[in-house]
């Protein structure tokens, strides 16, 4: 007997994970011209001076000498997220709609994996190139000079403990101790999500509404980007994981775009093939610093 199968509509809901990426940063949908990329001015983040107040003035004060070619600016590239549905035209009738609807739903579900790939990694999934900034980087990466600007896309992961993993407290100390010398500001940790547990279970992280903080008061994004590489792009051994902080992050998220506004754009002719593409483009960058450590994630619980 063949079963007789009924189509609905209805199934479960899809609510993403909280506290990744885009929990630390809300993206900015501006409409200033960033799509191709930006470069922006240097963040200040160097500390203030002291001097000794007496009544008579020490000789030889600080002195500022300006340089000939100034601080380079800081760029970003831009990256397209994009998600497609595959399927016959006889499968869908004509509910383009539909189509659409599942397009779309396809990437607002997938696409804060990509981002948080892409922002770790560098690295995109068609194409080639790479992505700038990015966190697993261990060494710095210039851009073309616009006019007599320089322009910094990539700026090398510091790694004040070295590679050797250690308990995830001691690193993560570690961490944002080098985080508040170079930024002194609110910054983030960036980590994958299997860290969550044990960072919970030691007690340094909570939750603070849909955030995740650690008593120093930084941000902490759990990534699920599936990759989570070291400064040198080499996985870390089983155990382990690498943390890394950064100043403030700033993500930039265009709208939905539809590669193909009526059939005969998106119909394969020959086949009837049906190839319907969303997509939209994204652009991430940060202030000042950027700290790697190797923590060891095989603690007791």
């Amino acid at each position: 007997m063949v079963d007789q199968l009924a189509l609905v509509e209805t199934g479960p809901s899809f609510t993403p994970l909280r506290f990744g990426l885009l929990s630390v940063a809300e993206p900015v949908t501006s409409a200033e011209r960033w799509r191709m990329g930006i470069m922006r001015r240097q963040p200040v983040c160097d500390g203030a001076a002291s001097i000794l107040m007496l009544p008579c003035p020490p000789t030889g004060g600080p002195q500022v000498v300006p340089t000939v070619t100034g601080s380079p600016n800081i760029g970003a590239n831009s990256f397209r997220a994009y998600a497609h549905v595959p399927c016959a035209p006889v499968g869908w009738g004509p509910n383009l709609d539909e189509l659409k609807a599942r397009a779309q739903a396809a990437l607002t579900n997938g696409e804060g994996r990509v981002l948080e790939s892409v922002f770790w990694t560098g690295s995109l999934d068609f194409g080639g190139g790479t992505f700038y900034p990015h966190l697993a980087a261990n060494a710095p990466v210039s851009g073309a000079p616009q006019g007599a600007a320089q322009v910094l896309l990539q700026p090398p992961a510091a790694t004040p403990v070295g590679s050797t993993a250690a308990d995830p407290v001691i690193q993560l100390g570690e961490l944002e101790q080098a985080l508040a010398e170079c930024y002194g500001g609110e910054g983030v940790i960036h980590v994958p999500r299997k860290a969550l547990a044990q960072l919970d279970h030691d007690g340094v992280i909570h939750r603070e509404g849909q955030q995740l903080r650690t008593i120093s008061g930084n941000l902490v994004a759990g990534y699920s980007g599936g990759r989570y590489p070291g400064p040198d792009g080499s996985t870390p051994s089983a155990g382990n994981a690498w943390f890394y902080g950064t100043g403030a992050v700033q993500v930039y998220r265009g709208p939905i775009d539809e590669i193909g506004e009526v059939p005969a754009e998106f119909i394969g002719r020959v086949d009837n093939s049906t190839v319907y593409v969303v997509a939209r483009d994204y652009l991430v960058t940060f202030d000042c610093c950027l700290i790697a450590v190797q923590a060891t994630l095989e603690g007791a619980v």
